[in-house]
């Protein structure tokens, strides 16, 4: 039998992981429409400035983004792994939609 303290556990990671996930990709939408906004300004105006800042904001969408595709392979294997009831009831719509994901 499993103890209580394991399950507590196996709660508290699972909602840090998909809230983390939440957070991450809104957050890497935005950073991407701001990296092509900033690349644009770039190229019509010529001006340095925007450059630096698009380098600078590219570093920090590259670790978003690395961030995101963890917790959603963890999410992915959560949902296989430690939560088999609830996957039996609502696993077939959680995964056609997270693979219909773009």
């Amino acid at each position: 039998m499993i103890s209580e303290t394991v399950v507590d556990l196996s709660s508290w990671q699972f909602s840090i992981i998909a809230i983390s996930h939440l957070l991450l990709l809104p957050l890497t939408l935005s950073l991407s429409a701001l990296l092509a906004v900033l690349e644009t300004l770039y190229v019509w105006r010529g001006n340095l400035i925007y450059k630096t800042a698009c380098q600078f904001w590219s570093r920090i969408f590259a670790v978003v983004f690395v961030l995101g595709v963890a917790t959603r392979l963890g999410l992915l294997f959560q949902f296989g792994m430690n939560a088999s009831y609830f996957s039996n009831y609502g696993g077939m719509y959680l995964l056609c939609h997270w693979q219909l994901k773009p």
